[in-house]
């Protein structure tokens, strides 16, 4: 089973078949638009199977190739790197978020990565005020 990162590609993240747009705010207060963005998984040269992704927003030139042994692993293991790589980088940059109308949305409530209040209230029809 391979789950390594293959070399970068440009320009070869072709149909985006899953993504989420959201915005990253400096602390000067400057926004960034943001998005998360998967290609479609498609058979390596091996017997493994490839899924392109990349962050639009920060360096749209950078597309990673994720290697993953069927297409829903290389899928998971694409959005699992990007939610590394954006949450690196808020930590990093002392970002916050502006996503689905509301400001200062923590991280993990974008990446979808543990229930909260605030997620379940958008899921029912209730958005927190902005």
């Amino acid at each position: 089973m391979s789950t390594e990162i293959a070399d970068e590609h440009p320009s070869t993240l072709g149909v985006v078949v899953a993504g989420r747009a959201f915005q990253a705010v400096e602390p000067d207060g400057r926004v960034i638009d943001l998005a998360l963005e998967l290609g479609t998984p498609r058979p390596a040269p091996d017997k493994d199977w490839i899924c392109p992704c990349r962050i639009r927003g920060l360096d749209d030139s950078r597309v990673w190739m994720i290697y993953g042994i069927d297409a829903l692993q290389a899928l998971t293991l694409a959005n699992d790197l990007l939610a590394t790589q954006i949450a690196a980088f808020a930590e990093e940059r002392g970002w916050t978020f502006n996503w689905l109308g509301a400001e200062n949305v923590p991280i993990a409530d974008v990446l979808h990565k543990r229930p909260s209040t605030w997620d379940r209230e958008v899921h029912e029809g209730h958005r927190p005020p902005s």
